[in-house]
């Protein structure tokens, strides 16, 4: 009968356990040489940035494209192919693409995920409960801890936000694939710049109109709202997929009588009903903000397209209240 000392059986265990250890790092994450690293990406304005830092390199992967509301969203098999040959994932976290909790539950293990609401130095704000946000909007919160549930997860609104998210990026992808080192340090240096620039530019423009009161239909603007001090005065819903009540409607009417209210903003992808249904009887104007990018093509440039497209859309409609 075949016998083996202690001391030799735990050698091979210990020595076979290392190598599992070892070849379960490096598989989801193992680069053939001169291939790109492959990346998925949630949403278009992550990607936009994603792109930027593997300009010269690869191109990641798209997995829901801004024309898409990721409120209450789920994944199709071609998507869900997508994810099974990703060696990193890159998300705002389970309280922003929630589509994503599922199905990267069933992957673990087999791929890298790297959360952006998870980045150090993130400005996070809560969540603020629809109808009247005022105050909350104009001075803006302080950043403090996050608990489940409670922290608004459109983050990459605050370019100082994205600053942060590219930084943490280009560190994970330089630790996974280290023979595109050097260019992921060049791109993040170029991004860094053209977002501190687009950060100035964007202040400057705004800076005329950031006293004047508007509404939105969809509270997803606060971090813009946060980070150029405008004045946002009431918000009726946290989720347009869910109709708003009557009382609502007439409580922010009723505030934005008191207020001055001279502009409402709405976005094309949902019901303008409600927006319709404040504007009428007044001299109210009404735009259109879009915090995904609809209707541009993804890839480097989009997040700064949306960006600025967003400041456009808030100067046009609030000048007219001046």
């Amino acid at each position: 009968m075949f016998s083996i000392n202690k001391a030799t059986l735990l050698h091979y265990v210990t020595t076979a356990f290392a190598v599992l250890i070892a070849v379960g790092v490096a598989m989801p994450v193992a680069v053939c040489a001169g291939e790109p690293l492959r990346v998925v990406v949630s949403i278009a304005p992550l990607h936009s940035l994603v792109s930027g830092l593997l300009d010269g390199i690869g191109e990641p992967d798209l997995l829901m494209g801004a024309n898409a509301s990721p409120h209450g969203a789920s994944l199709k098999p071609s998507q869900m192919r997508l994810l099974n040959r990703a060696q990193l994932v890159i998300r705002l976290g389970e309280q922003g693409d929630v589509f994503l909790n599922r199905p990267l539950k069933t992957l673990a293990d087999k791929v890298e995920v790297a959360e952006m609401m998870a980045v150090p130095g993130l400005v996070l704000l809560p969540n603020r409960a629809p109808g009247i946000v005022g105050k909350q909007a104009r001075h803006g919160s302080e950043p403090r801890e996050h608990h489940a549930g409670e922290m608004d997860s459109h983050i990459w609104l605050d370019p100082k936000n994205a600053v942060r998210m590219v930084e943490a990026i280009a560190q994970r992808l330089v630790e996974l694939d280290a023979p595109h080192a050097a260019r992921y340090r060049v791109n993040q240096a170029q991004l860094l710049k053209h977002l501190m620039r687009l950060d100035r530019a964007l202040a400057e423009r705004l800076q005329g109109v950031a006293h004047n009161p508007y509404v939105v239909f969809h509270d997803g603007y606060q971090y813009f709202e946060r980070r150029y001090q405008l004045h946002a005065v009431a918000a009726l819903s946290t989720d347009p997929a869910h109709p708003v009540s009557a009382r609502r409607l007439m409580r922010v009417r009723a505030e934005m009588k008191q207020v001055g209210v001279r502009c409402v903003f709405g976005e094309r992808q949902f019901s303008a009903a409600y927006v319709d249904l404040l504007a009428e009887g007044g001299d109210i104007s009404v735009g259109f903000l879009d915090p995904l990018g609809v209707g541009i093509a993804p890839g480097k440039t989009l997040y700064f397209t949306l960006m600025q497209r967003l400041a456009d859309a808030f100067v046009e409609c609030l000048s007219q209240a001046d």
